[in-house]
């Protein structure tokens, strides 16, 4: 009883429809398409099978030709210069940055975590870690941290004189006279942490109570290192308040040691390239730097339940160097697996007609696709 007429009516409308047309169309292209590369690759294939000799002459000649542009090939570590348009704005203002005002100073940086460093113990445990840095020394150079360290005019012998508003002595002094009397003042090492609070001073650091702690992280606003004014509650994070708004603990500090570059051995060419950045540092800070992670970043003695963590100036440049290269072990591992898997298909599987030869000079085109991708880009 059913019409198959209508349902036979409908498979013909749909069959002729636009969207089965297009259909068609593009399937037809892609055809095309396909059949044309398999047809030109055939070809290719039989002119190579023909005349082995000249064919592989022709790649090695056309591969060593494209490589003489690595002569000029130099390694850039720069990212601004890597991924950035040397024409972009960003580009031209740091280029300009560089030229007129150089960073001399390099820093490197730590942070303590816990639920409350603000405690006589934790301080305590600032003070070995600062301690640590100014007995090293690194090996085979003797060089120490006063050596590479930015020092800054201290005021602290001054202290009883100064002023305890916000004059500016710069802004009154004549220009001449005021950087007479900085350049002839004593200098430290710049070091920026809450143990300026109590001076670096040993006896008053170890005699420490948790309730002395706060009371002066609250209430000394003066560097006893430097004599300068600090906002030390700005070293601070996580911190809590009272109803009063005084701070009665925290659950992060700061801890900040400023090295200078060494323009003269830069100069004379003792220098290296800092990953991270792309500039010039010298070799002696350089290797402080590699020596004060190893130092700070060492848990022996370290209190059980206070973080570290630790970061140079040239840590992202050694961490992105270590990943780069530690990648190389499985890029061989690829090539291995590579050459067994084509050994495999070209030979046969007893231990006579194998193809090692065949199969690795099948991978040669990948070193030959390394070397000319180098070459024309470094024309």
């Amino acid at each position: 009883d059913i019409n198959p007429i209508p349902a036979l009516h409908s498979h013909i409308d749909k069959k002729d429809s636009p969207i089965n047309s297009k259909r068609n169309v593009l399937d037809w292209v892609s055809f095309r398409i396909t059949r044309c590369m398999e047809d030109m690759f055939e070809a290719h294939g039989r002119r190579v099978a023909r005349h082995p000799y000249k064919a592989a002459l022709i790649c090695t000649l056309v591969s060593l030709l494209c490589s003489l542009g690595n002569i000029n090939f130099v390694i850039e570590l720069r990212p601004f210069k890597l991924w950035l348009p040397q024409d972009s704005e960003f580009i031209k203002v740091l280029d300009w940055q560089a030229d007129n005002f150089p960073i001399d100073y390099r820093f490197h940086t730590a942070v303590w975590e816990s639920d409350n460093v603000l405690t006589a113990r934790a301080i305590q445990e600032m003070w070995r870690t600062h301690n640590l840095v100014q007995e090293l020394v690194v090996s085979g150079s003797n060089i120490t941290w006063s050596d590479v360290c930015a020092k800054i005019p201290t005021l602290i012998d001054y202290a009883s004189v100064l002023s305890d508003d916000d004059t500016d002595m710069s802004f009154i002094l004549p220009r001449k006279l005021y950087c007479n009397i900085a350049s002839e003042l004593p200098s430290a090492c710049f070091e920026s942490s809450l143990l300026e609070i109590w001076g670096l001073n040993n006896d008053v650091i170890m005699n420490l109570t948790d309730s002395k702690v706060i009371n002066d992280i609250n209430n000394i606003k003066v560097s006893a290192v430097f004599g300068y004014q600090r906002d030390f509650i700005s070293m601070l994070g996580g911190t809590k308040k009272d109803s009063n708004g005084k701070i009665i603990s925290a659950n992060a500090a700061k801890h900040v040691w400023v090295t200078t570059l060494d323009h003269e051995a830069i100069t004379n060419g003792d220098a290296e390239i800092d990953e991270g950045t792309g500039g010039l540092v010298d070799s002696a800070g350089l290797l402080f730097e590699a020596s004060w992670v190893n130092t700070v970043l060492n848990n022996t003695g370290r209190e059980p339940n206070i973080l570290f963590y630790g970061q140079s100036a040239s840590s992202f440049g050694k961490v992105s160097e270590e990943n780069i290269y530690g990648d190389v072990k499985w890029l061989a591992l690829g090539f291995s697996l590579m050459f067994a898997f084509v050994n495999m298909t070209l030979g046969r599987r007893n231990q006579v007609e194998q193809r090692p030869l065949l199969s690795l000079f099948g991978l040669l085109s990948c070193g030959f696709a390394i070397g000319i991708s180098y070459g024309i880009c470094s024309a």
